[in-house]
C-alpha cells in the first residue's frame, strides 16, 4: 500500500465530508448525502470508514442514484450471506446463536493470543465467573473419593493461572513460558493421583505405570487436538459471514464511474509497537527470589495494537481499491474475513479510527469539515469529542502514529543496577505531544435518538430499515442545514 496513503500536500481542499462506519446504520448517512445534494453543497474530498466507505464510493462517482436502489434493496444475503449455517435448513435465531457463540470464542482466541479487542474487560469478568463459580462448592464441600480431590486440585490450578495469565497482561512469549512450566508439573501431580487412584482396582505394579503413561499421553495427545482443531477453526479466513456480495456492489460501482473528487477509506492492521515514553523490558535470567541475574538479556516489551491506515483511491488501482474498501468493511474476529493486500492483512478500519476526521484537522487547505456520526450525542461538543475532533483527541491519535513508527530497540544486557530504564515520562518527552495549527470549522450530523444496538441497527440490512433510516437521516440534515443558514441557499465554497 505504498503510496496510497493521505498525502499532506494533496489538491487544495476546502469543505469536506468524513462519514463514520456502522454497518446497516449507514443508511441514515446515506439520508445525509442526499439532504447534502438536494440543498446544493459540494465537496472536495470525502473519506470514511466501513460502510462510511460504500457511502463516500457513492458520492465520489456521483452515483446517488444508484446507491438509492441499492440501499432500498438491500438485505443480509446481498451484502454478508452467511457461511456456515444454510438459512434455507436453519431458523434464523439458531444462525444468530451459533454466531454468537462462534464470535465470543473467536474473541476469546484473540485475547489468548495478544490481539487488541473490544470489551477487554468484560471478557475477563466473564472469565473470572466460570473460574470462580465452581470454586466455593468445591472448597466447602469436601471431595469424596479421588476423582473429586483431581477436580478441586484442578479448579484450584486453573484459577491460580488465570491470575497469572491476567497479570502478564498480553505477553505471548511469558505466557508460553507459563504454561510450558505449568503444564508438565500439573501433569506430573495428576499422574501420582491417578496412580494412587488405578492402585485400588489394578494389582499389578507395572500394569498401574502402564495405565497412568497411558491416560497422560492421552490427556497431551487430546491438549494438542485441541490446539490444533481451535488453530483450523479459527483462521484467519474462517469467518460467519461472506463479503462476495458486497464486493459485486463495491465492483459496479467503481468499475462504471470514474472518481469526481478524491475518496479516502479507512483500514487496520495490527501491529506491535514500543512506546519509549512508556518502556517496558523483561527477562526470563531469574535467581530463585525473582531477581535479575547479572549481565542478563533484556529484551523489550511491545504492545500489539491496531493501526489505522488512510488510503486515496483515485490513487491506485481498481482492483486495488475494491480490495481496500472491502478491507474497510472487514469486521474482525470472525464476522467477516479479513483481505490481504501485498503481504499484509487488513480488517475494517473501525477498530482503529471509526470517524476518519484526523487526516484534514491539521491542514490549511481545510476551512470546514462536515462529519456524519451514528450514535446520538447530547451535545456537539460530545459529538466531537467522540469523532476525534478535539485537540486532545487529535494530539493522541498524532502521537500514536508516531509511537506505531518509532523503531523496536535491540534486545540489551545488564543487571539489576545497569538493566534498562523502565521510567515512564508523564507527560511524555521522547515523543511529546504536537500543537496543532487551528482547526477548520468541524459540524457534527448524528441522530437524536439512536439507530439501534448491534444486532436490531449494526446488522439489520433489510430494505425497510433502511428506508425508513435514509428518511430519517434526510429529515434531522435539513433541519440542521437550515439552523446554519446552509438550506435553501449554499454558502459558496
Amino acid at each position: 500500500m505504498s503510496g496510497a496513503s493521505f498525502s499532506e500536500n494533496g489538491s487544495s481542499l476546502r469543505r469536506v465530508l468524513v462519514l463514520a462506519g456502522g454497518g446497516a446504520k449507514g443508511a441514515y448517512a446515506f439520508g445525509c448525502m442526499l439532504a447534502f445534494a438536494r440543498a446544493k453543497i459540494r465537496f472536495k474530498a470525502v473519506a470514511g470508514t466501513s460502510v462510511g466507505a460504500l457511502n463516500a464510493i457513492l458520492w465520489s462517482t456521483n452515483s446517488m442514484s444508484s446507491g438509492i436502489a441499492l440501499w432500498r434493496s438491500i438485505s443480509f444475503s446481498s451484502v454478508y450471506p452467511v457461511r456456515f449455517c444454510d438459512p434455507r435448513q436453519h431458523s434464523r435465531t439458531f444462525i444468530r446463536l451459533f454466531a454468537a457463540v462462534y464470535v465470543f470464542c473467536r474473541l476469546l482466541w484473540a485475547k489468548w493470543q495478544g490481539t487488541p479487542t473490544p470489551g477487554q474487560s468484560l471478557f475477563r469478568a466473564l472469565l473470572a465467573l466460570m473460574f470462580w463459580f465452581p470454586l466455593p462448592f468445591c472448597l466447602i464441600q469436601s471431595p469424596k473419593d479421588e476423582i473429586g480431590h483431581i477436580v478441586r486440585d484442578t479448579l484450584i490450578l486453573a484459577l491460580w493461572l488465570w491470575i497469572c495469565w491476567m497479570g502478564l497482561d498480553g505477553n505471548f512469549k511469558r505466557k508460553m513460558i507459563l504454561l510450558a512450566v505449568t503444564i508438565p508439573s500439573y501433569l506430573m501431580f495428576l499422574g501420582d493421583r491417578l496412580m494412587d487412584f488405578a492402585g485400588h482396582f489394578i494389582l499389578s505394579r507395572w500394569l498401574d505405570r502402564l495405565v497412568v503413561g497411558l491416560l497422560l499421553a492421552l490427556v497431551v495427545l487430546c491438549c494438542l487436538a485441541a490446539f490444533l482443531i481451535l488453530s483450523s477453526l479459527f483462521a484467519l479466513d474462517k469467518s460467519v459471514l461472506a463479503s462476495s456480495k458486497l464486493r459485486e456492489s463495491i465492483s459496479n460501482v467503481i468499475s462504471r464511474s470514474r472518481f469526481y473528487v478524491p475518496a479516502f477509506v479507512t483500514i487496520a492492521r495490527e501491529r506491535d509497537v514500543f512506546d519509549p515514553d512508556s518502556p517496558r523490558w523483561q527477562t526470563n535470567e531469574v535467581d530463585q527470589y525473582g531477581v535479575p541475574q547479572e549481565g542478563c538479556l533484556w529484551y523489550p516489551e511491545t504492545v500489539r495494537t491496531w493501526q489505522p491506515i488512510y488510503v486515496d483511491l483515485t490513487r491506485i488501482a481498481t482492483e486495488d481499491a475494491i480490495q481496500c474498501c472491502l478491507a474497510s468493511a472487514a469486521i474482525p474476529f470472525g464476522i467477516v474475513p479479513p483481505i490481504k493486500l501485498g503481504q499484509q492483512t487488513y480488517v475494517d478500519g473501525g477498530t482503529a479510527d471509526n470517524c476518519p476526521v484526523y487526516p484534514f484537522l491539521n491542514r490549511d487547505d481545510v476551512d470546514e469539515i462536515f462529519m456524519v456520526l451514528l450514535s446520538p450525542y447530547k451535545s456537539d461538543d460530545a459529538a466531537l469529542q467522540a469523532a476525534g475532533a478535539t485537540v486532545k483527541e487529535w494530539q493522541e491519535r498524532k502521537r500514536q502514529t508516531e509511537v506505531a513508527e518509532f523503531p523496536i530497540p535491540k534486545s540489551v544486557y545488564g543487571g539489576v543496577i545497569d538493566a534498562p530504564s523502565h521510567k515512564r515520562n508523564r507527560p511524555p518527552t521522547v515523543l511529546p505531544y504536537s500543537t496543532p495549527k487551528p482547526f477548520p470549522v468541524c459540524i457534527p450530523f448524528y441522530p437524536s435518538t439512536s439507530l439501534g444496538n448491534f444486532m436490531s441497527g449494526t446488522l439489520n440490512f433489510s430494505g425497510l430499515f433502511a428506508t425508513r433510516s435514509i428518511c430519517r437521516g434526510y429529515a434531522d440534515t435539513r433541519l440542521r442545514l437550515q439552523n446554519l443558514g446552509y438550506w435553501p441557499l449554499t454558502k459558496p465554497l
